[in-house]
C-alpha cells in the first residue's frame, strides 16, 4: 500500500507560552491538550487553502502508551489528601482525551481512534492509517503520537525509551492517498520506508524498519527505539505488511 506523506509535525509542551495555557478557552485542557491542539490548528490550516471541507475529510488515529498519566496521578493525589473525586481531572486522564480534545475543536467528522500497543503505539498508529486509506475509509489521515510521564513516576518506567518522559512532545504526520495529493496539489515530503513484515505463518517475528527521519521522530515519541535507521524485531503477530 502506497502513501503520500504530506505533512509533519512536532512540539515540545513546555514550549507553549504560559498565558495560553492559563487562558479561559484552555482552562479545562491539560499543557498536553493544549499542544496538540497547537500543531494541529498548524496543521489543518496548511491545508485549507487547497483541500475543500477538510475536516469533513480528515481521519485522526492517536497513538500514546500512557496518555496524560501526569493526570491519572493527579487525581489519585487529589483524592488521598482531599478525599475528593475530580470528574475534569478524570475525563482529562483517559487515554483518548487529546483525541476528544482535537475532535471537537476543530469539528472533525471522519474517524477517530486511540491506539494503545505499548512500545509498539508508534508503529500500530502508522499501520492503522494506513489501513484506513486502504480500506477506503478515508482519502487523508492525520496520525498523533504523544505521551506524558511525570516526573514522580519516572522510576516507576525505567524500560521507558522516549528521548525524555519528562519532556512530553506531540508528533504529528499526515497521509493521503497519492491521487488525491496529486488531484489537490499537496506536496508530497520525502518519506523513505516503513514497513512490517512478518514470516510466512504470521507469527513469532516482527521486524519494523524506518528509513525515515520524520517518521523516525514521530515513533520516538512514544519509543525511542535504537538509531536511525530505525529496525526492531519482537516476538508475538502480526497482522499486516504495509509499505510507505
Amino acid at each position: 500500500m502506497n502513501l503520500s506523506l504530506v505533512h509533519t509535525a512536532s512540539i515540545e509542551v513546555e514550549s507553549i507560552d504560559q498565558h495560553i495555557l492559563n487562558s479561559r478557552e484552555n482552562r479545562r485542557a491539560t499543557p498536553l491538550m493544549v499542544a496538540a491542539k497547537t500543531i494541529v490548528s498548524s496543521a489543518i490550516n496548511s491545508l485549507k487553502d487547497k483541500i475543500d471541507h477538510i475536516e469533513d475529510e480528515l481521519a485522526v488515529v492517536a497513538g500514546t502508551t500512557h496518555g496524560e498519566l501526569s493526570q491519572t496521578l493527579s487525581f489519585f493525589k487529589k483524592f488521598k489528601e482531599k478525599g475528593i473525586y475530580s470528574p475534569t481531572i478524570f475525563q482529562n486522564s483517559l487515554l483518548n482525551s487529546v483525541l476528544g480534545l482535537v475532535s471537537t475543536e476543530f469539528n472533525l467528522g471522519g474517524i477517530g481512534m486511540t491506539i494503545r500497543h505499548g512500545i509498539l503505539s508508534g508503529e500500530k498508529c502508522l499501520e492503522a492509517s494506513a489501513d484506513l486509506i486502504a480500506a477506503g475509509r478515508c482519502n487523508i489521515v492525520m496520525a498523533i503520537c504523544f505521551d506524558c510521564i511525570p516526573r514522580e513516576l519516572e522510576s516507576c518506567f525505567s524500560n521507558f525509551s522516549g528521548s525524555d518522559p519528562s519532556r512530553p512532545t506531540v508528533s504529528l504526520a499526515i497521509f493521503a492517498l497519492p491521487e488525491f495529493a496529486t488531484q489537490n496539489g499537496l506536496e508530497v515530503q520525502k518519506m523513505g520506508v516503513f514497513s512490517v513484515e512478518y514470516n510466512e505463518e504470521n507469527k513469532i517475528s516482527m521486524t519494523t524498519r524506518i528509513d525515515s527521519s520524520a517518521l523516525l521522530d514521530f515513533i520516538k515519541t512514544v519509543d525511542s527505539g535504537n538509531s536511525f535507521p530505525y529496525e526492531r524485531e519482537i516476538e508475538g503477530r502480526c497482522y499486516s505488511r504495509i509499505y510507505f
